[in-house]
């Protein structure tokens, strides 16, 4: 599988929107490697002083469940407040993950033709955090009481509001500016978690973990496991998922400059795709001049040498 696999639509719409995908992948790498290393440091912070500082299970799952009523706030905003630019941003996030698809194709990492499909939409996922949350919360309120833990004492902790503070301070204030600020291109950033993917997550666990405890929940067990999957994820996505993007686009932007070998591909801005061959001329010469490849794609854009 490969180049023609593409149809011929596909390849004129995989030159036109080469460059523009090519600097959106560069804009984002940097934010993708915060991002992920903002993971790692929760997740390892919150191990760390669940399991070695002595912090108290009770106000660490309060502060989970307060963790994610926070991100719904921030998505609700960004819903009602920038739907056009949000709108923008789930096109060109429909239209990167197609366009590096394609890319993986042309490498050979990928077998199969491009099938990224459109994402459901934030006011979809509001709707499934807000249901799945508060089933979730009411689950995980009930298992802390069946376990014997006192919830005045720990709503009322110092300790809870001081990381309620800090979590508003520092991550929800940024946050919300983040996503509410619009780029240059008019769109705005998306959340991390989609199609009501934190509401969901949050649910699965409490119940796992409820049903392990026999109706019972130990808040710190709740909230290790959760900061486990952050240090994870984010470990994962450091390791394999940032490098990978950065070698995608270092592979596309050799072919771009015209560094490829013999049988590679390279990138150029024009809008138009052709096949050559060893025993064929370059685009616009000789008797192909102004012809078109055998898959119907006018000469130009992406080229086979």
């Amino acid at each position: 599988m490969g180049w023609d696999a593409l149809e011929p639509s596909e390849q004129r719409w995989f030159a036109e929107h080469a460059e523009a995908a090519l600097a959106r992948r560069d804009g984002a790498i940097g934010s993708l490697t915060w991002r992920w290393l903002d993971w790692v440091l929760t997740g390892a912070i919150g191990l760390l002083g669940l399991f070695w500082l002595g912090w108290s299970g009770p106000e660490a799952a309060l502060l989970l469940v307060l963790r994610h009523w926070s991100g719904w706030c921030v998505d609700l905003l960004q819903w009602r407040l920038r739907s056009a630019a949000r709108r923008m941003g789930y096109a060109q996030d429909y239209d990167d993950r197609r366009f590096w698809q394609i890319v993986a194709l042309l490498r050979g990492r990928r077998a199969r033709a491009p099938d990224a499909r459109a994402d459901p939409g934030l006011g979809f996922a509001v709707a499934v955090d807000l249901v799945a949350g508060a089933v979730a919360s009411v689950l995980i309120l009930q298992g802390l009481q069946a376990g014997g833990a006192a919830l005045a004492d720990a709503l009322a902790a110092p300790d809870l509001l001081v990381a309620a503070a800090l979590l508003v301070a520092l991550g929800v204030l940024p946050t919300l500016h983040a996503r509410l600020l619009p780029n240059a291109g008019g769109s705005v950033a998306l959340p991390v978690f989609r199609a009501g993917q934190r509401g969901i997550g949050l649910l699965v666990l409490a119940f796992g973990l409820m049903a392990a405890g026999g109706g019972r929940l130990d808040g710190a067990w709740l909230a290790g496991a959760a900061y486990a999957f952050f240090l994870l994820m984010g470990s994962i996505e450091l390791a394999f998922g940032v490098p990978a993007a950065r070698a995608e686009a270092a592979w596309l932007r050799r072919r771009r400059d015209g560094v490829a070998s013999a049988r590679r591909v390279r990138v150029t801005p024009a809008a138009a795709l052709v096949k050559c061959g060893p025993d064929r001329p370059p685009p616009g010469e000789g008797r192909d001049a102004g012809q078109t490849s055998r898959r119907g794609a006018p000469h130009g854009g992406i080229r086979w040498a």
